[in-house]
């Protein structure tokens, strides 16, 4: 059989109004024993009096209080184990005084209310007190109802919240792709949905020896740097070798979970004062589980990232070794078109592909003859239908790397016009991949400015003044127009003329 949880109940009838009436009345019609108490279990019933949380009967007992509290706590705990019929027990304590066992009894829990000092016959007392249990049970049934009501809030309420917080946590999500980024938008966030002043992830570095610190949120909402733990030690080591998340009244501690522990988040002191509770662990499970995926995806994206980056700064070597190339030109080149994509407003992943695509754009001409080249005089039909294969021959290099596919198209495509008479497909207006198009006219800028064995460069003004006039055939009117736009800021025209 269950107990009554005798501690709660005990709160809820010291706040009830409806309770203080009726027992000052029953008390009196009882002849007024010395007291009451409820009984749950011995150890916390001891615990409670001597912290002095009990009711008016403990103070009023004699100095062997302890001792006559055990004695009834012992008989109610005998009762409890020995099955009792649950009907109204008299006894009297080793004081020798009359005493009353009235029983709680609610579907499975069992428990007692026990009156100390009785007066009067038994008969008497079991008469008064067939009054009084009606009124208890009436008020059992009000805690009861409010303890139902308490228990659908902490199961229902931590699920609410973490539902109501998930487009937060998404949205954040969507919002990062770079490990720096994200970790600072994750902890804020759980700090503000927990209330809390401090927040922390820790993620556990490679060789899983040590826990990094890559956010801690301080009382005063300032990010601050921290010291790395050892797996195992303190209480951060701990919980990530343990995998079991940690509760106190002012911190909870939760590993995030991949395959394997990742790290740890923690957050402290509620801004109200409040205890942290169950429900609080329940939300930031929730959270943290968002959390974790954002912040594997994170990691991987991460790994993704360096070994494109490994993999272009391998082709370049390869160029710079097999195609002589003018350091100032790749220079003027590569920025002009991060400059333009970005004044354009591009979105960020476009800029990237874009900006891959530039560093790898003379790719394909490690496969042309190195006397086509770097021929001084007119090209023969034959040597230029050569020349013409280089986009192709750029693939072919680049194609079997997963993350260089998106500037695929813009490698192809960056020698077509926007009237259709490029190569090498003649591709029409916005049939071209937006990036081969910017791309387009910062290689025939940047050449048009450029000297050549063959030829003398044009000033920044004949050039500009050049594609102004080739706007609408070979390149994208509105390309031009940003261009044109970007090339009146001084910064621009200083990186160019060198200054």
């Amino acid at each position: 059989m269950e107990k009554l949880n005798g501690n709660l109940l005990f709160q809820y009838l010291a706040t009830s109004d409806q309770w203080k009436q009726g027992y000052k009345t029953y008390h009196k019609f009882l002849n007024k024993p010395l007291g009451w108490f409820n009984h749950s279990e011995k150890e916390a019933l001891l615990k409670r009096l001597n912290r002095k949380e009990c009711c008016t009967v403990y103070s009023e007992i004699d100095s062997n209080q302890v001792n006559c509290i055990q004695f009834i706590s012992d008989t109610c705990s005998n009762a409890l184990e020995q099955g009792a019929s649950y009907d109204q027990k008299f006894f009297r304590c080793y004081k020798n005084r009359k005493c009353a066992l009235i029983p709680l009894a609610k579907g499975s829990q069992r428990g007692f209310i026990v009156f100390c000092s009785l007066k009067g016959s038994e008969r008497a007392l079991k008469e008064k007190l067939s009054c009084f249990i009606p009124f208890l049970n009436s008020e059992i049934d009000s805690y009861q109802k409010l303890r139902d009501l308490h228990n659908v809030y902490e199961t229902v309420h931590p699920r609410a919240l973490a539902l109501s917080s998930l487009h937060s946590v998404n949205r954040v999500i969507s919002s990062s792709l770079n490990l720096d980024d994200l970790i600072p938008k994750v902890g804020r966030l759980c700090a503000q949905i927990l209330k809390a002043q401090y927040c922390s992830i820790f993620l556990v570095d490679d060789q899983r020896k040590w826990l990094i610190p890559h956010f801690i949120l301080d009382a005063n909402g300032v990010e601050t740097h921290g010291k790395k733990y050892v797996m195992g030690k303190g209480l951060l080591g701990r919980v990530a070798a343990q995998g079991e998340y940690y509760i106190a009244r002012h911190c909870i501690s939760l590993p995030l979970i991949d395959d394997d522990v990742i790290g740890v988040l923690t957050v402290k002191n509620k801004v109200d004062k409040q205890l942290f509770t169950r429900s609080d662990v329940e939300v930031l499970k929730a959270l943290s589980e968002q959390a974790v995926v954002a912040i594997r995806n994170s990691q991987l994206l991460e790994e993704h990232e360096r070994i494109t980056l490994g993999s272009i700064k391998s082709i370049n070597n390869i160029l710079d070794i097999n195609l002589p190339r003018d350091k100032r030109y790749t220079y003027i080149f590569s920025t002009l078109v991060y400059e333009l994509v970005k004044y354009m407003g591009l979105p960020k992943t476009e800029i990237l592909n874009i900006q891959r695509a530039a560093s790898l754009l003379d790719t394909g001409h490690l496969g042309i003859p190195e006397s086509i080249r770097v021929k001084e005089g007119t090209l023969t039909k034959r040597e230029y239908q050569i020349i013409k294969t280089h986009p192709y021959r750029g693939v072919e290099i680049i194609q079997s790397i997963d993350s260089l596919k998106p500037v695929i198209p813009i490698i192809l495509y960056h020698h077509e016009r926007y009237d259709g008479k490029g190569y090498p497909e003649g591709l029409h207006g916005e049939e071209i991949p937006p990036g081969a198009r910017i791309m387009s006219l910062i290689v025939a800028f940047t050449a048009m400015i450029t000297k050549r064995p063959y030829r003398e460069a044009k000033s920044i003004e004949e050039a500009l003044q050049e594609i102004e006039q080739l706007s609408g055939t070979q390149f994208d009117p509105h390309v031009v127009k940003y261009f044109l736009a970007l090339m009146k800021e001084k910064h621009i025209i200083n990186l160019i003329k060198g200054q």
